[in-house]
């Protein structure tokens, strides 16, 4: 022992033992003070652990017995701190002994620790003879056990086995967002991500998910940096949401962010989510909310604090969080939204991709598709790369010149019809309240003949108009019942066409039909295609072979190479003439 602990040891000879006992293991606190000392030291020390007073500092250890912190309310996080700090200890030598050296000992010295930890094997500052130490000594173990209600502990399984097995608890799937056919796509208590590009309706997607929860007599809150409160307000109207649940605070919230997402507004948040309870939150958009955050969304970092401190807090209070986002530019395949890929790391539900169906995009007065592609569902319940939802929005004259009737479906087996032109169609004959030719309505209806035949008999088959021969053999069609986008069909067998698809067309998934599919063609685009031509959708020549390009270019050169033919005096093309 050195000087200091020599002067420590005469100055408390008639208590000094008893406190010096208080740091020692439990078995050898009790063999020299008794169970009430014994008893202290096992609260702050597990079985096994050595500990002795640091007394080379006359601040270490008050006369009263005080501590820098009490020894029964010691935190593993203090100790550890200062233990951190302490040098590191040099290589175990003969003059140090194992585990300890110059870096405890500085430690001490510098009246940083209140006691010193020391290895069985060597204590230099015990108050017992050496001859007494190896049968005092023990295991080390861990200083402090973690703090009790840690996330770090384990969690009890009982009753997650227990109710997935009689069923009183739900594995998880989508009960959020009605589709037609009364399934769900959301998640709820996770985050749903909806990306797409500029203009593919990624708003009337959500607004018609907020309908149908509003109309299930759920609660909504829709936070928005991208609109404004006339805009959605007035989409929910086109909609058909009754002006009165739009307008009920205890229904549909609409929140304008203009500050970040700090300490002292998320209460309003909270209070928010606690009054209403929704079963759905709506973020549009997550580059907008991370712009106003200050976040970097190329920052994987940035990026996963964001969802921690906003998207996953709000989901984790119950409802589905849906969060609008923005594809890469020219991109429209790409599996994740623009930025950092945590982005659909941090997705805990589903994620899709939302993109216009060819050649039905929206606009005003006109029916438009969407397809909703899942490119990751935590869950399974969709298979990621396959469409999962379609979007099918169509004219509803009956609210107004702006109203829409929108249905999110899910895809139909059918899914190679002209849709399009079986709307226009229907809308038509709707509107004309009379019989109409076959003449008539291909002259009214935009789009090829044979394309206008194959939609009209399709309607016919599926009893949403009715056909009788009129004069002079002309068949009249006449309406029966509205067809909208998304509404159910089904294709005649001398319609449909077999074989794998490679011709382009945005409405099926198919080889060219003969009958009514590029009628200019009458399938020999197949042929072409088949023969390595590259076909536009309406089967036009795009790019030839390389095999067939090759020998048209030997053809002409063997033209140009020609000893009795001179090409001097044709221009040729570039500002310049032919050399001959």
């Amino acid at each position: 022992m050195n000087e200091a602990t020599d002067q420590f040891m005469a100055s408390r000879s008639a208590d000094g033992q008893s406190r010096a006992l208080r740091a020692v293991s439990p078995s050898s606190a009790s063999a020299a003070s008794g169970q009430s000392s014994a008893g202290g030291a096992a609260e702050l020390f597990p079985q096994g652990t050595v500990a002795t007073p640091a007394v080379s500092s006359p601040s270490a250890i008050d006369p009263t017995g005080s501590h820098p912190f009490p020894l029964r309310e010691g935190t593993g996080e203090q100790v550890g701190s200062v233990i951190a700090a302490a040098p590191a200890r040099p290589v175990p030598d003969a003059e140090n002994g194992s585990g300890t050296g110059d870096g405890s000992e500085n430690a001490i010295a510098n009246g940083r620790l209140p006691f010193s930890v020391a290895h069985p094997e060597h204590t230099p500052h015990s108050p017992f003879p050496a001859s007494q130490r190896a049968e005092r000594a023990v295991p080390r173990t861990t200083v402090v056990p973690p703090k009790a209600g840690s996330s770090w502990s384990a969690q009890s399984l009982g009753d997650i086995v227990g109710g997935l097995r009689n069923g009183t608890l739900d594995r998880p799937r989508p009960t959020v967002g009605r589709l037609s056919d009364g399934s769900h796509w959301l998640y709820a208590s996770a985050v749903n991500g909806l990306a797409g590009e500029s203009g593919c309706g990624k708003s009337w997607t959500a607004l018609t998910t907020v309908a149908a929860e509003l109309e299930d007599s759920r609660n909504v809150i829709y936070i928005d940096l991208e609109d404004s409160a006339v805009g959605i307000v007035s989409r929910l109207l086109d909609l058909g949401v009754p002006e009165d649940l739009i307008a009920a605070p205890d229904r549909f919230a609409y929140i304008r962010p203009e500050e970040a997402f700090k300490d002292d507004v998320r209460l309003d948040l909270w209070a928010a989510l606690e009054f209403m309870k929704p079963s759905l939150v709506v973020l549009d958009s997550t580059g907008e909310s991370m712009a106003l955050e200050g976040t970097d969304p190329n920052s994987d970092d940035a990026v996963a604090q964001w969802f921690k401190r906003v998207a996953a807090e709000i989901a984790r209070r119950g409802p589905a969080v849906l969060l609008l986002d923005h594809l890469p530019k020219s991109d429209s395949s790409a599996a994740s939204p623009i930025g950092s890929q945590r982005k659909r790391a941090a997705i805990s539900g589903v994620q899709m991709i939302q993109t216009v169906r060819g050649g039905m995009s929206f606009a005003k007065g006109r029916s438009g598709e969407a397809r909703l592609t899942c490119t990751k569902d935590r869950h399974g319940h969709f298979t990621t790369g396959e469409v999962a939802v379609t979007l099918s929005v169509n004219p509803a004259p009956a609210r107004g010149e702006a109203g829409i009737d929108a249905v999110l479906g899910r895809p139909s087996s059918d899914d190679w019809a002209p849709t399009r032109h079986m709307s226009d169609i229907s809308q038509y004959l709707e509107q004309a309240g009379t019989a109409q030719t076959t003449s008539r309505i291909k002259s009214s209806v935009k789009g090829k003949a044979e394309t206008l035949a194959a939609a009209l008999r399709i309607l016919a088959d599926c009893g949403y108009i009715s056909s009788r021969a009129g004069v002079r053999n002309a068949v009249e069609y006449t309406h029966v019942k509205p067809y909208r986008i998304g509404d159910p069909y089904s294709v005649p067998d001398d319609v449909a066409a077999g074989g794998s698809s490679q011709c382009g067309h945005p409405w099926h998934g198919r080889r060219c039909n003969l009958d009514w599919c590029h009628a200019t063609h009458r399938g020999r685009c197949n042929e072409m295609v088949d023969q390595g031509y590259l076909l536009d959708i309406d089967g036009e020549v795009l790019e030839e072979p390389s095999s067939i390009a090759e020998r048209k270019s030997e053809a002409v050169q063997s033209i140009m190479d020609r000893p009795d033919h001179d090409f001097s005096g044709f221009s040729s093309g570039m500002g310049g003439r032919y050399v001959g």
